[in-house]
């Protein structure tokens, strides 16, 4: 490191000293309120000052280092073409980000993803999405998602949260400076005390499900990300147009319109183990996937029939308190291989706007009864497509839904079709662990040798426009 870069440095670390130290001070004087003022453009220039430095070094480095390579002085036709990468993490921190160009911050956190290895392909595309769409939204302020990648998604807070979970009483003391400064980078992402953040592509509230298990939901249903308590939205029954005469006043075909909204909901699972498990396995690297495979089991139940008060408000719940959502069968209570004509008419009943975007949901059992219904293969009615392709049901993709109804009795919802863009999942991202230093006998009050983790996130659901689905209802 250079004499330039080493005194830049440290005048950045003395102005973020003094910063912090102004900032705790509850009644400020005049003078401090202007040292205030005045401190935050001596930083930002300072930092910008060092982030030029050193790019200015790295290519001075590498360029004598490609011109002390005998094999690129071969040809004598002038120096080498150097390519220097940076990764997308240099200079990473909570202040510094917050004041990035949000394309800046979208484009390294895209990179960062990209250049990640160890993962499943299916996690970073579904991150990737999460970067974009979300970019499209903010494109004039760094986007929560993509800063919440930066922070806690390079391989030094990977490694950081690893120690933590393995040694959580002295991580401290394992953590190289690396480490150590992405760990207190990435704190800002949570106000959880003691909450630790698990790393971006580990995340169960980013990382996209199974797509083999039983909870359809967010394979079909509409995402949405946030980092707020709830999500709001604008919702219209549309716009009706008219034939016009002549010279005739137009009629005033304006929209009503509503704000949908849906709060994201707590959830959370603990899982204790034996001081000798935890120190001695590679629990850390198991946990993410352990607490993934609960959260998606949990998801299904909420989403097909969640309340919607202290949890997210399921596809069923909202769809069976509209009357007119509710589709009756030929004979109460019954559904049998010759109830074809009511499986028809849960799709009839779907409005036409909705109908051609259609997918159904049932348990198991019911589209059991509903595949001996087509007892000559018919493909109009039931078309088995595979190559990880869902069968097809009177021409719309039909999907398992574990927690639907599977008891055919009077006031069972056990059929449903409609346009799930028309059902909302809201995510807040960021799920964090907490560590539990020694969990203790409820009897006796004796430790048990046992520590925890707390993991915890927040999820809301709702259908947008229920009008938008139909149920069987015996």
């Amino acid at each position: 490191m250079s004499k330039r870069v080493e005194e830049l440095s440290a005048n950045v670390d003395a102005l973020r000293t003094e910063m912090l130290a102004l900032a705790d001070i509850e009644s400020p004087s005049d003078e401090q309120a202007t040292r205030s003022t005045e401190i935050v453009a001596e930083y930002d220039a300072a930092v910008t000052s060092l982030a030029t430095a050193r790019e200015l070094e790295e290519k001075a480095t590498a360029i004598r280092t490609a011109a002390a390579d005998p094999a690129n002085r071969e040809s004598g036709f002038g120096a080498p073409e150097v390519i220097i990468k940076r990764s997308p993490f240099e200079g990473v921190e909570p202040g510094v980000v917050n004041r990035m160009d949000a394309a800046e911050v979208s484009a390294r956190a895209l990179t960062a993803i990209e250049s990640a290895t160890g993962y499943v392909s299916d996690w970073q595309e579904r991150a990737t999405r999460l970067i974009e769409n979300n970019a499209e939204v903010h494109v004039t302020t760094p986007t929560e998602v993509a800063r919440h990648a930066l922070l806690t998604g390079s391989p030094a807070y990977h490694r950081a949260f690893l120690k933590v979970m393995q040694y959580p009483m002295d991580f401290h003391s394992m953590l190289e400076p690396e480490e150590a400064a992405a760990f207190r980078a990435a704190l800002s992402t949570t106000a959880a005390n003691g909450g630790y953040a698990i790393p971006f592509l580990l995340d169960p509230t980013v990382i996209l499900s199974n797509s083999g298990a039983a909870n359809p939901f967010r394979q079909i249903s509409r995402i949405e990300t946030g980092v707020s308590n709830k999500w709001n939205g604008i919702s219209s029954a549309g716009v009706s147009a008219e034939w016009k005469t002549e010279n005739a006043a137009a009629a005033d075909a304006s929209p009503t319109l509503a704000q949908p909204s849906i709060t994201a909901y707590l959830a959370d699972a603990f899982v204790a183990a034996s001081f000798e498990i935890l120190e001695d396995t590679a629990l850390a690297n198991s946990l993410p996937a352990l607490f993934t495979d609960a959260k998606d089991r949990l998801e299904d139940a909420a989403f097909a029939t969640g309340s919607g008060s202290s949890q997210p408000k399921g596809i069923v719940t909202a769809v069976t308190a509209v009357t007119t959502s509710r589709v009756s069968p030929t004979t109460g209570g019954t559904f049998t291989t010759a109830s074809r004509a009511d499986v028809d008419a849960v799709i009839e009943a779907v409005p036409p706007r909705f109908r051609s975007k259609s997918s159904w949901i049932a348990n198991y059992s019911t589209y059991g009864i509903i595949r001996r219904m087509d007892q000559y293969g018919g493909s109009s009615f039931w078309a088995n497509l595979g190559a990880n392709q869902p069968n097809e049901l009177l021409g719309r993709p039909q999907y398992e839904a574990y927690s639907m109804a599977s008891t055919i009795t009077t006031g069972s919802n056990i059929l449903l079709a409609g346009d799930f863009s028309q059902y909302l999942i809201f995510d807040r991202i960021g799920s964090t662990m907490e560590y539990i230093p020694n969990t203790f006998d409820t009897t006796s009050g004796r430790p048990l040798g046992q520590r925890g983790w707390f993991f915890n996130w927040r999820v809301g659901a709702d259908a947008l426009v229920p009008g938008a689905f139909r149920v069987l209802k015996l």
